[in-house]
């Protein structure tokens, strides 16, 4: 989900602005991205063999597999499979974002991509392919329930 920053000091006086800007972190990146699951070599075939991810980490740290993935090699944004320990995160498999979309991805070949998903036996689709004023879109769930929303972007 793209957020864009406003700036919340526009037409105010240089000094309040710099207040506000001495106030806020400033954030440029995000790190990593949770993704909880029941069964982390399970969730990892599903983003690889699915979706495209790539590894970026499978290492154990004692009893812990520190595992990451991302979209391609060349994307910042990493997203961690963490398996779930505790009853609260156990609960969260599947609900990281409620009822609403947890990662929106992009793709180049929306047609190709939606056909192949389609026919995927291990792949449910909970909203067929539409088309909207900025592109195409179509969700569907991943291993542990949770909702992908995968787009393409209409050339401008």
């Amino acid at each position: 989900v793209l957020c864009v920053r406003r700036d919340r000091t526009a037409g105010e006086p240089e000094a309040k602005k710099k207040a506000v800007e001495d106030s806020v972190a400033h954030v440029h990146e995000h790190g990593l991205i949770t993704l909880l699951t029941h069964d982390q070599q399970k969730t990892l075939d599903f983003y690889t063999s699915k979706l495209g991810y790539a590894v970026s980490t499978d290492t154990k740290y004692g009893d812990i597999r520190w595992l990451t993935m991302k979209p391609s090699p060349s994307e910042n944004q990493t997203v961690t499979v963490v398996l779930a320990a505790t009853d609260a995160a156990k609960a969260a498999v599947g609900k990281q974002a409620g009822d609403h979309v947890f990662l929106v991805l992009h793709t180049k070949d929306m047609a190709a991509d939606y056909a192949r998903l389609k026919e995927d036996p291990d792949v449910e689709i909970t909203t067929e392919l539409t088309e909207e004023f900025w592109g195409h879109s179509c969700v569907l769930k991943d291993d542990n329930g949770n909702l992908i929303n995968l787009l393409q972007v209409k050339a401008h």
